[in-house]
This record gives C-alpha cells, structure tokens and sequence, in this order.
C-alpha cells in the first residue's frame, strides 16, 4: 500500500439497482488531482505543443467509504494500491481516504490580476 496526498474536487454515492442480466453498482465515485506534501504536484504547466494542465485521477471506492468524505474539494491522504490493469500495465487504485484539511480554490495573485483585457 501506498500513501500519496491528494486534492479531492468530486465525490458522488453511486447506486444502481440491479437488472436483469447485471449486477448491483454501489459506491463512490471520486475525482481528484496528485496534491504532494504541500501543492507541488499540481504546478501549472504551459506547453508549446498543445497539451498543458494536469489530468484528473478517478477511481470507485466501496461503499463503506462515503462517511470518510467531510469535505469537498479537500485535502486527503489516499490509500493506493498497485493492480494490473486490462492491458496488462501496473495501475495506482485509490482504496481509502483520510481527510487532512479543507480546500479553497482561488485565482492565484500575479502582475495581471484583474486585468480583463488581457494585456498590461
């Protein structure tokens, strides 16, 4: 098991009946970005090449979780644990989350902030 700080932004029950032919769905979708200790890992990154920002980590943890999200967005502490995926490559699985402290999202203070022209 791993232990990796994370920026949780989404967290939704889900609960499909089951129909015929398929089996019950129940638990929690999450949504979230890697964190790091203090924010490292979420540095916005601007590309030449057309692809820039961070993509978003989903995963489906079981439904005995859901009373651990008290906050959203927040600061959690998530329990991974590597798997196989289907096309055979290791996969980090979020399997557990510990709430550290909430979050605020913000527009970061720069030169131009403000500015909605776009220029100085």
């Amino acid at each position: 098991m791993n232990k990796f700080r994370i920026f949780l932004f989404y967290s939704g029950l889900v609960d499909i009946k089951a129909r015929e032919g398929h089996d019950a769905v129940e638990g929690v979708s999450m949504e979230f970005l890697f964190y790091g200790e203090h924010g490292e890992q979420v540095e916005p990154v601007v590309s030449a090449d057309g692809i820039s920002g961070t993509r978003r980590g989903k995963s489906f943890l079981k439904a005995d979780k859901v009373h651990k999200v008290s906050y959203v967005p927040g600061i959690y502490d998530g329990t991974f644990e590597m798997t196989v995926g289907s096309d055979g490559k290791p996969v980090l699985k979020l399997t557990d989350v510990d709430f550290v402290a909430p979050a605020l999202i913000s527009m970061k203070d720069s030169p131009d902030a403000g500015n909605t022209k776009g220029g100085k």
